[in-house]
């Protein structure tokens, strides 16, 4: 699945695929926003659709569990955690794999 935005088109791949589809649920259960994750642009941004810094500290961990990483220091940034395209490459670099 390829996600849109109005702007922007993320790659697709099996391997992001997997991962995209066990991110979603956890963007739903913890970012706060109001709609969907799969409703959203790759690009949109989560801290403008309503994920306090608290919320993305709930997402980030609860990534770390589900995925079995830890997240380096180098990757705690808030543009880590700003879209589902900045998540997914954050995952990548983090050493996630689709199970």
């Amino acid at each position: 699945m390829t996600m849109t935005s109005a702007s922007t088109t993320a790659p697709s791949s099996p391997g992001i695929d997997a991962l995209q589809a066990r991110l979603l649920p956890l963007i739903d259960a913890h970012a706060s926003i109001d709609r969907p994750a799969a409703s959203l642009g790759a690009d949109d941004d989560l801290y403008t659709l309503g994920m306090s810094s608290h919320d993305s500290i709930q997402l980030m961990m609860a990534l770390e569990a589900d995925f079995s990483i830890e997240f380096p220091n180098a990757l705690l940034t808030k543009a880590s955690f700003q879209s589902i395209a900045a998540i997914l490459r954050t995952l990548e670099r983090a050493g996630a794999v689709a199970a």
